[in-house]
């Protein structure tokens, strides 16, 4: 049985200045308690208590033209040690993650929105290592850039088209002793994703969506 509680308790304040900009702090405290345990068997578990910040800000360089940067600190759920660990069912801490981005957002029309940014996701990495200890062996960083496009192009019919470019990569121990490569599995370096949906004016309950995704190769 595996069982994950979380509460949290948090304060926001988000302030907005008309045609100069925009500002969003928040603060969070977090109790996380996983408990991992067989028939027969002790409970493992573990317990984190973190304090979580995020902060984004947009300056209004005019009515259709802004930029945006943002910082947010968050919390996964850790996975377990598998089966085939010395240490199985060892629940690590919980995962603590960091995102930074930054961009800008374009209003071309009244109906249509450009946003073009830059990011940054890092966080641990777990796995075995060489003596079958599943324990974090370094982190992996995702960084990239981003494109999309949405807006309304005709009466009843909404667009959205968006690329991700993604460099992700593996550091730490792991790597430095030649036991994992610097690609994480499964990683792509794009993702393109466009979708139509189509409401009819003369049955707006009722929608009509197409999606198409393409993905570059995957790491395997």
């Amino acid at each position: 049985r595996d069982t994950v509680r979380q509460w949290t308790a948090g304060l926001a304040y988000e302030g907005r200045w008309k045609d100069v900009g925009e500002l969003s702090l928040g603060l969070q405290k977090t109790s996380y308690r996983k408990r991992v345990g067989e028939p027969g068997g002790s409970p493992i578990e573990t317990v984190d208590n973190p304090w979580l910040f995020n902060a984004t800000a947009a300056v209004h360089a005019s009515p259709s033209l802004a930029f945006y940067a943002g910082y947010t600190q968050g919390l996964e759920e850790s996975p377990v040690a598998p089966g085939v660990a010395v240490n199985r069912d060892e629940t690590p801490p919980a995962i603590r993650t960091r995102q930074i981005d930054g961009g800008v957002r374009w209003a071309i029309t009244p109906n249509i929105r450009l946003v073009a940014g830059v990011f940054e996701v890092t966080k641990p990495f777990y796995s075995l290592d060489a003596a079958r200890v599943f324990r974090q062996l370094g982190d992996v960083r995702h960084r990239g850039a981003e494109f999309s496009l949405s807006g309304q192009i005709a009466p009843g019919l909404t667009a959205i088209a968006g690329t991700a470019f993604i460099d992700a990569e593996l550091s730490g121990d792991a790597v430095d002793s030649g036991l994992v490569g610097r690609k994480p599995l499964a990683s792509f370096d794009r993702l393109s994703t466009a979708v139509l949906d189509y409401r009819p004016p003369f049955a707006p309950d009722f929608s009509v969506d197409l999606v198409v995704e393409s993905t570059s190769d995957r790491i395997a």
